[in-house]
């Protein structure tokens, strides 16, 4: 009735005025429903309803969407400066406190405005309303990306984006039934003795188009849509049975083990099944659990700090090991290093990019190094690309690191049953020049 509704307005807009529409998702509605039950959450989307007939005026056309979607039409809107203004007084009327089930809960809404003049003769109506429905839906999707509470106004440029993240979403679902995803490995050196004792996974996706497409580009749709989870559990999957493959061939051949990391994201956290995939993922593929390591961001740590616990607690348990990624740049709250279970702490490369060149990178290495080992927890350098770099880690007792001068990534088939092999001379020159580079200049 809605798009109806939209249509036949489209299709006879007087000259020199407009219409919007305005489309509201009441935020984290979920939370309602999973604490307080299904009864409470359908009294909140009536007084959501009530609430926005009561800001709504007399021309407007107000509907329930679908879900916890409301959308509003707006007629007699010669700027978008009109449709904001009733966007702020929805705003501002959710804001309100609301008592449901004798607790009183607060609400918000992202709403989304786009706005449209008279059609260009030819113009169909209802593609019309549709392309009108589609763009206030990309502003609300802006608006929850931009955090919550608050109006997107649709413009093309960012349209195009929201588009691009739709385009990719319907991709990623593909890939995963394709079978399109790839896992690409990067040694992780002692920085003591050189040797590599372990592998970082690291994802990639070989669209179908033939490109090979890097984590930055996609990882935050598949986040967004919740695709991170089935894609983090093949991840854990693939890593673990490559691992367990190494492990046999290196105890074959009288090596010593070879570890495997994986990185954790917040909506696995999230998803409650995180353990029984670890566990599921170890049991499938044989591999020790000591031999795994999974490393976590601080985002992910802070977002609900009870239940992160209780599940990193349940992986010690498993004997996997935890480490702490990107370490510095997130919430850097030095008060969960003694309730977290983790074993060590991975200093970011836009840290290690300055050591020896930026007293502030340096001493920020520096702090970390000292703070992990005071805390008998291990310290891993990403992003090492040159000698003094190295040659500086060492010499701040540094345990790990990894980076482009010891190898890229590379992908599991170019490894073979020996994955210590591919890299063994990068590797065996970056440690000839210990002693021999200076630690001062670029």
């Amino acid at each position: 009735m809605f798009k109806q509704a939209l249509t036949e307005s489209l299709s006879c807009l007087p000259k020199h005025t407009g219409l919007a529409v305005a489309f509201v998702d009441v935020d984290r509605f979920k939370l309602v429903n999973d604490s307080l039950g299904h009864d409470a959450g359908d009294l909140l989307l009536r007084v959501v309803a009530e609430r926005l007939l009561h800001v709504s005026r007399d021309r407007d056309l107000v509907a329930r969407f679908g879900g916890d979607e409301f959308t509003l039409l707006l007629h007699d809107v010669p700027d978008s400066s009109v449709a904001l203004t009733v966007a702020d007084r929805i705003e501002e009327i959710l804001r309100r406190p609301v008592t449901i089930a004798g607790v009183e809960t607060y609400v918000t809404a992202s709403v989304g405005v786009a706005v449209a003049g008279p059609l260009p003769h030819g113009v169909n109506a209802g593609e019309a309303a549709d392309h009108l429905l589609r763009d206030a839906d990309t502003a609300m999707y802006l608006a929850k990306e931009s955090g919550r509470a608050r109006t997107e106004l649709f413009d093309e440029r960012r349209g195009r984006a929201g588009s691009q993240r739709l385009t990719i979403a319907n991709s990623l679902h593909r890939a995963i039934e394709r079978d399109e995803f790839r896992v690409f490995y990067q040694p992780v050196v002692d920085a003591r003795s050189g040797v590599i004792h372990g592998f970082e996974a690291l994802l990639r996706w070989e669209h179908a188009a033939g490109q090979l497409i890097a984590p930055a580009e996609f990882i935050s749709v598949a986040e967004d849509t919740g695709l991170i989870v089935p894609i983090g559990a093949w991840v854990m999957r693939s890593a673990c049975r490559h691992a367990a493959r190494w492990n046999a061939h290196a105890a074959v051949q009288g090596q010593p083990p070879i570890t495997v990391s994986v990185n954790l994201a917040p909506r696995q956290f999230d998803a409650g099944d995180l353990v029984e995939t670890v566990r599921d993922a170890l049991a499938a593929t044989t591999l020790s659990p000591d031999l795994l390591w999974l490393e976590i961001t601080e985002s992910a740590l802070m977002r609900d700090t009870a239940s992160t616990t209780a599940t990193l607690r349940d992986l010690r348990r498993l004997g996997v090991h935890l480490s702490i990624d990107d370490f510095g740049t997130g919430y850097s709250s030095l008060s969960y290093l003694k309730r977290f279970p983790v074993e060590a702490l991975k200093i970011d490369q836009s840290f290690t990019d300055g050591l020896g060149t930026e007293p502030e990178d340096t001493a920020i290495v520096t702090a970390v190094v000292g703070l992990a080992h005071a805390l008998n927890l291990r310290a891993i350098a990403e992003g090492v690309e040159t000698a003094a770099q190295l040659e500086h880690l060492r010499e701040l007792g540094c345990d790990g690191a990894q980076g482009y001068y010891f190898g890229r990534p590379t992908a599991q088939d170019d490894l073979g049953d020996d994955p210590r092999a591919p890299f063994a001379a990068s590797v065996a020159l970056s440690t000839a020049t210990w002693g021999k580079t200076p630690t001062t200049g670029p």
